[in-house]
């Protein structure tokens, strides 16, 4: 059987292999640091893992509560636009990216592969374009195509970056946002240590090459298969955009800051063990406090990681 390559820079070279004890042999790429699964899910098993896995939709309210952070966000990354700048919400699931745009007077659609979502979408969210089948958008191209936490549960990153290409306009942007692989914030919230210890273990790892693997800040974090296939890096999105004819521009941030996490869907679950919504709260807050401490102290290493990328060489068409 032949190495595995790196998704996105193509080095066999590795700084970590897992025994292979489990199904999945979780791997680090000695090059650009990506941070990868196989062996690779067919598209047929993650249909069926995926069914009525990501249909949890807020309701219109909250989305509508946080529209404002969203789009500050937006503008943080892309620059301003102009009315009926195109913009597509790639694996938006139930749309709230697209919301905001269609709210910001975007020429806004909203593609998914999930029939449920996109119904809720229409129906709630009131998402005038909404799309199932990338066939269908053949003859579209987009300013803004925004893939928000959806790059990592892919399992064919070269097609889908063709794909993104292809719906790319001329002098356009393509927004990624991800967990970053190489976060500390997980020192703050001791249930990411268990998720990914026990996925080292159920691995082949040892127990105590498993816990250090997870404490050191460059570890095998994010790596969830076959939910997360892929945990990136900076240096891995530079590699990618390089791989495909991008440039790239990275910023990581943390949690606390509503710029990274508009929705504040991580905070806003943590903690559900607690028996009473006051500790709840308390637990979020005491989060925060450390969170903003790590922020000064360690600016690169918050757990949101967000590229954008632009083709080479061409203006970017979407900004005023």
């Amino acid at each position: 059987m032949s190495e595995a390559t790196c998704p996105t820079c193509g080095s066999k070279a590795t700084r970590y292999r897992s025994p292979g004890g489990g199904r999945f042999i979780l791997r680090k790429c000695a090059d650009c640091a990506l941070g990868y699964a196989t062996p690779i899910p067919t598209g047929e098993e993650l249909a069926r893992f995926y069914q009525g896995f990501l249909f949890k939709p807020q309701s219109p309210q909250a989305i509508a509560e946080v529209a404002g952070d969203v789009a500050s966000s937006l503008r943080h990354f892309l620059g301003e636009w102009k009315p009926g700048t195109t913009f597509l919400d790639y694996g938006g699931g139930t749309g709230a990216y697209a919301y905001v745009a269609q709210k910001e007077r975007m020429a806004s659609t909203l593609f998914d592969w999930d029939e449920k979502a996109l119904a809720y979408a229409k129906e709630e969210l009131g998402i005038e374009r909404v799309c199932g089948d990338t066939e269908a958008l053949a003859d579209n191209r987009f300013d803004i195509i925004a893939c928000i936490h959806m790059v990592e549960h892919s399992n064919d990153l070269d097609a889908m970056m063709r794909e993104l290409k292809r719906l790319l306009a001329p002098g356009g942007q393509i927004l990624f946002a991800t967990p970053h692989a190489h976060s500390i914030e997980k020192w703050l919230r001791w249930r990411h240590f268990r998720i990914y210890y026990r996925l080292l273990r159920r691995s082949g790892e040892s127990a105590f090459k498993s816990f250090l693997l997870v404490a050191k800040p460059q570890s095998i974090l994010c790596l969830d298969p076959p939910r997360h296939l892929l945990a990136f890096t900076e240096e891995a999105f530079h590699s990618l955009a390089s791989r495909h004819g991008f440039k790239a521009r990275t910023e990581v941030g943390y949690n606390s800051n509503r710029l990274f996490d508009p929705r504040g869907y991580v905070l806003r679950g943590s903690f559900r063990h607690l028996p009473s919504r006051f500790l709840r709260k308390l637990a979020r807050r005491h989060c925060e406090m450390w969170m903003y401490l790590f922020e000064w102290l360690f600016p690169k290493k918050g757990e949101q990681l967000y590229a954008v990328f632009t083709v080479e060489d061409q203006p970017q068409g979407s900004k005023t």
